[in-house]
């Protein structure tokens, strides 16, 4: 099972329309990365500690991917099961409903 490496929190208090514009405007953004990889590589080699273009262009594949847009169903069960035996093992407290939204 994929476990993503990172996700994005918002509360819920927030309420459903703040909540989905923030959904929307962070794959907008994570998007725009992809369909623009060329000036983000660039950008990012100021922050590559001397790695080359095709170092860093590897680096940021595996981190900034199809799978940061939308993990899937797949992606998701991950996320659940993580949390939930990280709380049977008292490392979190008991998460309650996951949502996924966007």
């Amino acid at each position: 099972m994929p476990l993503p490496l990172g996700g994005n929190v918002v509360l819920r208090s927030l309420g459903d329309k703040a909540m989905h514009v923030v959904a929307r405007q962070l794959r907008a953004a994570i998007e725009y990365g992809l369909e623009h990889r060329k000036e983000a590589v660039e950008y990012a080699l100021q922050f590559g500690r001397g790695l080359d273009t095709a170092l860093t262009d590897r680096f940021i594949e595996m981190y900034v991917n199809k799978w940061t847009v939308d993990y899937g169903e797949r992606g998701r069960a991950a996320v659940r099961k993580l949390l939930e035996r990280a709380h049977e093992e008292g490392m979190v407290p008991d998460p309650g409903k996951i949502e996924f939204i966007g």
